[in-house]
């Protein structure tokens, strides 16, 4: 792309609504220089190795794009809230077994989750036959990823790498929300949502591996979140696939989606708080 032109990708148009962030980068030479600006300013250098050639490859041509993330609401079912990380962690597994998330949230309170919906009537509705069925108690919380917009300047193949692992972690969330509801109605083969897990295993995986190789470790902290949220989520879908049992598969199935979920709403805010 032609040094200065602007390419813009919005995934999903809204109003801007939420925070906006700016994270912008210089390519110069053989380096590529990005900065995170929220209310202040904060320099992060990451650098490519040189080219052998003194022409500049393809993928070092300076390029601009604006990359909007979309504001969304989940309505989890939260068992449990503690200021004790132990004890949240022990009613999280004792839930596992029963085939919820057992998704332990960052913070304080650490919160147990066990499914999350994008709709408040879903979420009502299990919450219902959970206390009516199984005499579980729960509240539903709200988890809100709010709107944030980059403006990403650097080469072409850096800027597509991490639009593509943000929206993978936008998309996942989505199906497999789709996967759980499927496993909780009786729908489909366990083979077809292991293949569903697989598929999202590995695209997980190869987009940790293209951050990994375009962004040397320790270099920016936003990409680094981005890449630890990529490993978790693959991480958690093996464990999926070697669940024993179809109640185990659907638990880990969820755990993976509210990954999803958490980790990339609290990625949001964090960036609109810079």
């Amino acid at each position: 792309m032609r040094a200065g032109r602007l390419k813009t990708r919005r995934y999903k148009t809204h109003p801007l609504r939420g925070a906006a962030l700016l994270l912008a980068g210089a390519v110069l030479g053989a380096g590529a220089f990005l900065w995170l600006r929220g209310d202040g300013e904060l320099p992060l250098s990451v650098f490519l190795k040189r080219p052998a050639s003194t022409e500049a490859p393809p993928s070092a041509v300076r390029a601009e794009t604006m990359l909007t993330l979309p504001s969304q609401t989940w309505y989890a079912l939260q068992l449990g809230a503690f200021s004790d990380k132990k004890e949240a962690d022990a009613l999280a597994a004792a839930f596992q077994s029963r085939g919820a998330a057992g998704y332990v949230q960052a913070g304080e309170p650490y919160r147990v989750l066990a499914a999350a919906y994008t709709a408040r009537a879903d979420a009502q509705s299990v919450q219902t036959r959970l206390k009516n069925r199984y005499q579980v108690e729960s509240v539903i919380v709200e988890i809100v990823r709010p709107e944030v917009t980059f403006r990403l300047n650097g080469s072409q193949e850096s800027l597509d790498a991490l639009g593509d692992a943000l929206e993978e972690m936008r998309q996942a969330a989505d199906r497999l929300n789709a996967l759980t509801l499927a496993l909780d109605q009786g729908q489909g083969t366990r083979e077809e949502a292991l293949a569903a897990l697989r598929s999202e295993r590995t695209t997980a995986q190869a987009l940790f591996t293209r951050l990994q190789a375009l962004f040397p470790q320790g270099t920016n902290r936003s990409v680094a979140e981005i890449g630890d949220m990529l490993n978790s989520l693959s991480l958690s879908l093996d464990a999926a696939l070697n669940a024993s049992s179809q109640t185990a598969l659907g638990a880990r199935a969820k755990y993976c989606q509210l990954l999803c979920v958490c980790r990339i709403a609290d990625f949001a805010r964090g960036q609109g708080s810079e």
